[in-house]
């Protein structure tokens, strides 16, 4: 599970834009992660696309993962945010960082007001414009594109892991 690209060219990659305030993408939480749990080849590429005119909460939570995830706290983070609904009424995010015992709370709230972590959720959103992302979630592989949540045999489908 990585929240930054990295090569794609594995056959095994899978490509998600997600929303995490998005009812959809937490019900595909439980399908990813179950997913990757069986198949330890596999490799799922999160991008934030925090649908923000109907999730007022989610690009703060975006902001939160890429933070967790420069101090290697990441799944954590993914896990907790799609787990609770705990943060979705607020944006105290130090808060959020202590629940998944994220080590330099200074630091982390530095990156949440960091204009590069805002840059970096607005090009995950425009990445995902380009190849057509409307909603989430999205999964991408090898030029397929699904959206909405998927079954675990699509999800190998589309990964080619069976």
């Amino acid at each position: 599970l990585d929240s930054v690209p990295h090569d794609t060219s594995d056959q095994h990659t899978v490509i998600e834009f997600t929303d995490f305030q998005c009812p959809a993408c937490r019900q595909a939480f439980d399908t990813v992660a179950l997913f990757l749990k069986n198949h330890p080849r596999a490799h799922l590429i999160l991008h934030n696309f925090p649908l923000e005119q109907i999730h007022h909460a989610a690009k703060g939570a975006a902001a939160a993962a890429l933070c967790a995830a420069k101090q290697g706290e990441f799944p954590a983070m993914y896990q907790w945010l799609f787990s609770t609904g705990d943060w979705e009424d607020g944006d105290d995010w130090v808060r959020v960082a202590q629940a998944v015992h994220v080590h330099d709370l200074d630091a982390f709230a530095h990156c949440i007001h960091d204009p590069a972590t805002e840059r970096a959720i607005a090009a995950d959103v425009e990445l995902g414009k380009e190849i057509g992302v409307a909603g989430t979630p999205t999964f991408v592989s090898r030029g397929q594109r699904h959206g909405g949540g998927l079954s675990m045999s699509e999800l190998e489908t589309m990964a080619q892991m069976k």
